[in-house]
């Protein structure tokens, strides 16, 4: 059945998408009423574009079903795309060996049945529809012979990075396009981008190979103890930037779901994927949320779906800025997974880089950065040009010992393979700070020539847990943070909370007056708060505390959002502006909440 030509058209700057998975398609599509219902079902929850899925976990769609689908929903005037979710079942490819169970059934992708099934349904879905997505489980973990023999004496992660691009080449997007060479083929990734190499999700190779992406902007519940884990709020943000950063303008939709949430945390993904900038929000899926226990949450998007579009209009184009995070792709680190969310979470406005951003004010260089062989040089034309540089105790440990001391001010004194130590207090100018629970830190520096602006204590004596160095009008910074809590080799999401966040507010309004200073902006508010800055505004400010929050933030003349009282203020929010001039803004947040100010 050939495709026929998909002229529907989307309306205003920010659109609404949703998914039908391959069972829901046979379940709820298969009769006249049943899609009359659907488009019903569409209309009511403002989604103009849906993707029919061919296949999910051993469930294969009827192609005469999925045709009929196709043409009620153009004719209602929603743009139609195929979707094909690589997870194994019976009868279907091969699977992989082992399966983990936190990871779901996959797919052995050296495996010649897994080729020869996923591009019959490939070539399918070319003939079908004119775009195709590829689901979130384009990933392996399979061990078998096969895999092994390729892997040879190199890592799991660059064999697997390796056979899934081939895979991809042969298998997905050749048999599309010669099906239909105006089918765009999409690639749709998982928020947990700090694991993406460890199970083949390349993300430099597949951005660039692929026609598009989607990015998961799935956070959840952090607050829930569930497979999902304490994900923070903020994931969000450096995920979608990040790929962003390397995929450009192939960058079409950020997407989540209502698994694992109450209505605060569903609302949070829903305004956290509309801050990061996306033109399309996908809401996966179309079967789970008309379940009794979701509908609530779909209903109460609903509700904030005009002030979630006012913020997309004020937030088209705009230009994130802030401390810029450096990510290399295919990076990783001993001890810092998902280190750049964290930072977030304290209140520190960030952007994210797969390049190292020479431009920047001030540059967060973690133990990802390491896998930059030029990263040493780089960082010392940095700090030459007059600019800053913020670094973790990972990064400064991984240096040369000549250049730790040089650039930094901080000597080695242990090996990180002792593992993180715990402080249950930070000092700052004498006063001690106690945290309700330990704070996990490398603990293997001291000073040797840095400003030790906070410590931390330990049986010999204190240790540096935030320094400075100056370098003229540069500085060179370094924050002792660890976040390591992965739930095993195959685990990608923190499996326990990592208590920086709740660090006392005196720690945290003492690490950001240091780090965002080149950037002309001081904030004094708590941990869990985090603020959004763009060139000229608008500035967001979202409380993801369970507690009201203070925010304060003061901008000199340097600050790239400018006089903060040309900003306007939102008017149909819970939030106070408490006091508002040039060069400061005070806010008074309830729990969970959220506050726009776009440029005026």
């Amino acid at each position: 059945m050939s495709a026929p030509a998909d002229g529907q058209q989307y309306s205003g700057a920010f659109r609404v998408a949703t998914y039908f998975p391959a069972g829901a398609v046979t379940e709820l599509l298969s009769r006249p009423q049943q899609l009359s219902d659907a488009v019903a079902g569409l209309k009511a929850m403002q989604a103009e574009h849906v993707f029919l899925e061919l296949y999910r976990g051993g469930h294969e769609a009827d192609e005469a079903v999925l045709a009929r689908a196709r043409d009620a929903f153009r004719q209602a005037g929603v743009r139609v795309g195929g979707g094909l979710t690589t997870t194994w079942g019976e009868g279907f490819g091969g699977p992989a060996l082992p399966q983990p169970q936190e990871q779901g059934s996959l797919f052995c992708y050296s495996h010649p049945r897994t080729a020869e099934d996923i591009s019959r349904l490939c070539a399918l879905a070319g003939r079908l529809f004119d775009h195709l997505m590829l689901d979130d489980f384009f990933f392996t973990n399979c061990e078998c012979g096969a895999c092994r023999a390729a892997k040879a004496d190199g890592p799991w992660s660059a064999a697997r990075n390796r056979l899934l691009v081939e895979f991809a080449a042969k298998a997905v997007l050749r048999p599309a396009h010669r099906a239909n060479p105006g089918c765009q083929v999409i690639i749709k990734y998982p928020q947990w981008y700090d694991r993406f190499q460890q199970f083949g999700y390349d993300a430099a190779a597949q951005t660039r190979q692929f026609d598009a992406i989607w990015v998961g902007t799935e956070t959840r519940d952090p607050h829930a103890e569930d497979q999902f884990g304490p994900v923070q709020q903020a994931q969000s943000w450096s995920v979608y930037r990040w790929l962003a950063d390397l995929a450009g303008a192939k960058t079409l939709g950020g997407w989540f779901d209502p698994y694992g949430c109450d209505e605060p945390s569903y609302l949070e993904q829903g305004y956290q994927t509309v801050l990061v900038g996306t033109p399309e929000m996908l809401l996966f899926n179309y079967h789970s949320l008309h379940r009794p226990q979701s509908r609530p949450l779909l209903e109460a998007l609903m509700r904030h779906m005009p002030r979630l579009r006012r913020w997309a209009a004020a937030l088209r184009d705009a230009k994130p800025t802030g401390l810029a995070c450096y990510k290399p792709p295919n990076s990783t680190s001993r001890g810092e997974y998902y280190v750049f969310d964290y930072l977030t979470m304290l209140g520190i406005p960030t952007t994210m880089h797969a390049g190292f951003p020479q431009d920047a004010r001030v540059v967060f260089l973690s133990g990802h950065a390491l896998a930059d062989e030029d990263v040493l040089e780089k960082a010392r034309r940095h700090l030459a040009a007059g600019r800053s540089l913020l670094a973790s105790a990972e990064f400064v440990a991984g240096l040369p010992a000549d250049a730790a001391e040089e650039l930094f001010g901080l000597r080695r004194r242990g090996s990180l393979d002792e593992g993180p130590a715990q402080s249950g207090q930070i000092r700052l100018a004498g006063a001690g700070f106690g945290s309700e629970r330990p704070v996990e830190v490398a603990g293997v520096l001291e000073a040797a020539g840095a400003e030790v602006l906070l410590s931390w204590g330990r049986c010999e004596g204190l240790s540096p847990y935030f320094t400075r160095r100056r370098h003229g009008a540069a500085s060179a910074m370094m924050l002792d943070i660890q976040t390591n809590a992965l739930g095993g080799r195959t685990g990608v999401n923190i499996t326990r909370w990592v208590n920086v966040v709740d660090l006392p507010q005196p720690v945290l309004d003492c690490i950001r007056a240091a780090v965002i200073e080149p950037l002309g902006l001081e904030i004094c508010c708590p941990g869990r708060v985090g603020i959004y800055c763009f060139d000229g505004g608008p500035l967001a400010v979202c409380n993801y505390r369970n507690e009201p929050a203070d925010v304060e933030i003061k901008s000199a003349s340097a600050s790239p959002l400018g006089p903060l009282d040309r900003l306007a203020a939102e008017q149909d929010t819970a939030a106070a502006v408490e006091a508002r001039g040039p060069d400061l803004l005070k806010l008074h947040l309830p729990p969970r909440s959220r506050h726009l100010l776009a440029a005026g």
